[in-house]
């Protein structure tokens, strides 16, 4: 999977106006309807990102490679993570 946009490559570096406005460009021309979040990105980012639109027009992932701390086994949390991706990717949007 390759990711057409970055929100921060670094947690410890905040994103810029700029560089938010160009993700959120990039995501209405490319019409992306899959979103993949790390725990360290604040909340209401997302929400920004995809303004205008519906939020049945968009998925989100939280993705939390110490599965939410959670007691249950990897290859659940994998199998589930699995699933997420293949319904996230399937989401597009005509804007």
């Amino acid at each position: 999977i390759k990711p057409l946009a970055v929100v921060t490559s670094e947690p410890e570096v905040s994103p810029g106006v700029r560089h938010l406005m160009n993700v959120a460009e990039t995501i209405q021309t490319q019409h992306i309807g899959c979103f993949v979040a790390g725990p360290l990105l604040p909340p209401k980012i997302v929400p920004l990102l995809f303004k205008g639109r519906a939020q049945t027009s968009y998925q989100v992932i939280m993705l939390d490679p110490l599965a939410g701390g959670s007691a249950t086994r990897y290859s659940d949390f994998m199998a589930a993570l699995f699933s997420e991706f293949s319904q996230c990717l399937s989401v597009r949007s005509d804007g």
